[in-house]
């Protein structure tokens, strides 16, 4: 009796736990990495901040380049819809940023995961549902598994010794 009991407990811990497992992230259309050294002037232009904006629609500046007031697209200041449920008639709110999307002191880009995907645009974050469109995917694209953090500890170190 107690091996039964032993058993139903691995499997509800193992139900309940698998829940909250990432099976992968929101990262870059390239696979490119979030890393940006505080020296770094690789985003010079609009059209290359426009990755890092999908994430957090408010930045001001990324690298070296400094949004201005004419640099408008259909992503910029425009909150992301996060649904309740994998459908667009259920309850939203709007975010600026993901709340699970977080920049290191040293320029460091950890992405959103995701816990579960419905079809090929439901995508599941910490922050509720979210729907990639066409257009969002010229920006980010879905990546099982974890986010690769190969380099991490370099750029962390340059950052530390400059």
């Amino acid at each position: 009796m107690n091996i039964i009991r032993f058993i139903f407990v691995v499997l509800i811990s193992g139900c309940v736990s698998s829940g909250n497992q990432a099976i992968g992230y929101l990262g870059f259309v390239d696979n490119g990495k979030w890393a940006i050294q505080f020296n770094d002037c690789s985003v010079v232009s609009f059209e290359q901040a426009q990755q890092y904006i999908w994430f957090n629609r408010g930045l001001s500046s990324i690298s070296c380049y400094t949004l201005k007031d004419d640099d408008t697209s259909a992503i910029r200041n425009i909150p992301i819809r996060v649904y309740s449920q994998p459908n667009k008639n259920s309850e939203y709110k709007e975010i600026l940023e993901f709340s699970e999307l977080s920049i290191s002191e040293s320029g460091w880009g950890t992405f959103p995961r995701v816990y579960k995907k419905m079809n090929s645009n439901w995508f599941k974050v910490a922050d509720g549902w979210i729907q990639l469109n066409s257009s969002d995917k010229a920006f980010v694209n879905f990546y099982s598994g974890s986010q690769n953090l190969e380099g991490k500890k370099e750029h962390d170190l340059y950052f530390l010794r400059h």
